[in-house]
């Protein structure tokens, strides 16, 4: 099943509705504005165009490869664009630790604290308890109820 099905299997249809309408809301004001407007920003410097063209463009290109091809062609894209970001990881750290000197730069550059994963339980910002318990509530969210990621699963033909 999927997330909204087994909700209105364990409660009634109303809920499914309602957690429906609650997620197409939430991922369109914050997956979806938020990619497209990286892509903007990304169209924008590199050709110019207007916030409105280069929406409206990824909206339709987005629109037309997704049509024609299905989550077949968004399982693609995403991996042609996993292998992207992942080379220009590579080459970002690359680049970044030439340009510092190597990592004993980086350690001269920047406070023993950055390098630190787990901070103590004081930590104004990163509270070792508060990282601890938090990624794991926003780990089970994105893994398992995030209709996004449950589509991909059960689109599978099997875990091989």
């Amino acid at each position: 099943y999927t997330v909204p099905e087994y909700l209105e299997k364990r409660f009634d249809r109303s809920f499914r509705t309602f957690f429906t309408w609650m997620t197409i809301v939430t991922t369109v004001l914050t997956k979806i504005s938020v990619t497209i407007w990286g892509g903007n920003l990304v169209i924008e410097e590199v050709l110019g165009w207007d916030m409105w063209v280069s929406t409206t463009a990824l909206l339709v290109l987005t629109c037309i490869y997704t049509s024609i091809g299905g989550l077949a062609a968004v399982v693609y894209t995403e991996v042609f664009q996993s292998m992207i970001l992942l080379l220009g990881s590579v080459v970002l750290v690359c680049y970044g630790l030439q340009a510092v000197g190597g990592w004993e730069g980086l350690k001269q550059a920047l406070p023993a604290s950055h390098f630190t994963l787990i901070k103590p339980g004081t930590d104004p910002d990163f509270p070792w308890f508060g990282v601890l318990t938090g990624m794991q509530i926003n780990g089970i969210w994105y893994w398992c109820t995030d209709q996004v990621m449950v589509q991909r699963v059960l689109a599978a033909k099997s875990a091989s």
